[in-house]
């Protein structure tokens, strides 16, 4: 939400510029891209503030950017205090899905799956 409306300081100020109900609370962010993922700075500066928790894993859309160094910031990145969940990460198919993109989003997703315990 913050790129999509080229926001670029506090979520504090966000929420203040924007049309927040009065009992808006907090809320939670998916950091599921590789470079949100890899930049330990920026997703602590986020999480600093208060009302915001996060979820970290690989977009399915990204498993072809699947790394062990990713992977391990994955893992890094779950043990913050105010990360709440390994997520988004799943298996994203459709018709335009090739069984090569498909072998990669499963082989990502199960080695995510076995980071957080579940497999």
């Amino acid at each position: 939400m913050y790129v999509r409306a080229r926001h670029f300081t506090s979520f504090r100020s966000f929420i203040h510029k924007r049309d927040f109900p009065a009992n808006f609370s907090g809320c939670i962010t998916c950091f599921c891209d590789p470079p949100s993922l890899l930049d330990k700075v920026y997703y602590e500066d986020i999480l600093s503030e208060q009302g915001v928790w996060g979820t970290f894993g690989l977009h399915p859309h990204n498993a072809n950017l699947f790394t062990n160094k990713l992977l391990k910031s994955m893992i890094e990145a779950n043990s913050h205090p105010k990360s709440l969940a390994w997520g988004e990460m799943g298996l994203d198919y459709n018709d335009r899905v090739s069984d090569e993109v498909k072998y990669m989003q499963e082989k990502s997703f199960v080695k995510q799956l076995k980071s957080c315990g579940f497999a």
